[in-house]
């Protein structure tokens, strides 16, 4: 019989989580995985080949794995998979088709990779099922109208903790209609004004901020729709999961 990799803890055979790994491992065969942890560790380059044998996988996440770069000649095909963590890696760049093959994508977080900029040409990311994105603290400095331009079903986006200055006059109604919750807290002591006059132009988002004096010295900036909307319809296949609900829950909690 085949053992639990070491460094790993295979106790729960549908939650493994793993520490100090220099590569994805390889775990017996009779495992469903339905969720993989693995942090603190050094895999500079990940491959989806690396998880092809992991047919069942709903939540994946690598971080604190000293990531600098998903291989650009991928695309991760994989068919259920709910939740991606990512952060607190070495990332730059992400190919923006990189998950489009990933229809029940619903959750990727890449807080602390230093993203620096998005590239004023190409979205950051293409999926139709993404709801939640995370890219806190990624030094950003900007973004384009084409930054999200390819996330039809994206209700939170959060850009807090980043060096971006102004929304660059994105029309955010246009491209983000279902927008619920953009945070944007801490990016360089944005003027209070100058920011409500921009969220104004949010089609349901309304903005929520408390500010310390107009030239927004400790803001905190964030907005939050009026509207509620309809968090258990996204078009997902499979939603049979634990995991399906807990995100659910999740996004409730924020929003509502």
């Amino acid at each position: 019989m085949e053992e639990c990799p070491v460094g790993c803890d295979c106790r729960n055979t549908r939650n493994i989580k793993c520490t100090n790994q220099t590569f994805i491992q390889e775990f017996p065969a009779r495992m469903v995985i339905e969720e993989l942890i693995i942090t603190d560790s050094n895999i500079p380059i990940v491959s989806l080949s690396s998880f092809f044998r992991f047919a069942d996988l709903l939540s994946l996440s690598l971080t604190n794995c000293n990531i600098s770069y998903l291989r650009s000649a991928d695309v991760w095909d994989m068919d259920i998979l709910i939740r991606l963590d990512i952060s607190s890696n070495n990332l730059t760049y992400i190919v923006s088709g990189t998950f489009m093959k990933c229809p029940d994508l619903l959750e990727i977080n890449l807080e602390n990779n230093p993203l620096v900029e998005l590239k004023s040409l190409s979205p950051v990311l293409i999926s139709d099922s993404l709801m939640y994105l995370s890219m806190k603290n990624c030094q950003l400095t900007k973004f384009s109208k084409l930054s999200f331009s390819k996330l039809p079903n994206l209700v939170y986006l959060d850009l807090s903790d980043n060096k971006i200055i102004s929304l660059g006059g994105v029309p955010i109604r246009n491209i983000l209609r279902k927008l619920v919750m953009l945070s944007l807290g801490n990016n360089n002591n944005w003027n209070c004004r100058s920011l409500v006059l921009q969220l104004k132009n949010c089609s349901s988002i309304q903005p929520s901020m408390r500010c310390v004096d107009d030239d927004g010295n400790g803001a905190i900036h964030k907005c939050k729709s009026k509207h509620q909307i309809d968090v258990n319809y996204v078009g997902i296949k499979r939603r049979y999961s634990f995991k399906w609900y807990d995100f659910l829950k999740k996004i409730g909690e924020i929003l509502f």
